[in-house]
C-alpha cells in the first residue's frame, strides 16, 4: 500500500510540474501557448493543458514506469483525478 501512495505522491508532482512550465512566463511557455492554438483539446488538454485530465496520461507513465500492474491502475487513475482537483481548487486556482 505504500507503494500505492508513493506512486500517488510522484505523479501529482510531476503532473504539477509539468503543468507549470507550460504556463506564460515559464520555461516553456510559448511551447504552451503554441500547443494550446494548434493541438486539438482533446491531446492538448490530458498532456500539458488541464491538472486533473493529465492523471489520465502522466498519472499511467508513472504507474507503469514504477512498476505497478493492471489490476489497481484504474484505482491509481481515479485517484489521482480526485487528487488533483483538490490540489487544483486548493493551491493553483488562485493568484
Amino acid at each position: 500500500m505504500i507503494d500505492f501512495w508513493h506512486r500517488l505522491f510522484v505523479a501529482a508532482l510531476l503532473i504539477v510540474g509539468v503543468w507549470t512550465i507550460f504556463r506564460k512566463e515559464m520555461l516553456l511557455g510559448n511551447l504552451g501557448e503554441w500547443c494550446y492554438k494548434h493541438l486539438p483539446l482533446m491531446i492538448y488538454k490530458p498532456t500539458i493543458g488541464c491538472v486533473p485530465c493529465m492523471a489520465s496520461v502522466h498519472g499511467s507513465l508513472v504507474w507503469f514506469y514504477m512498476g505497478g500492474g493492471v489490476r489497481l491502475w484504474p484505482v491509481f487513475i481515479l485517484a489521482l483525478c480526485g487528487l488533483m482537483k483538490l490540489i487544483t481548487i486548493e493551491f493553483l486556482s488562485r493568484p
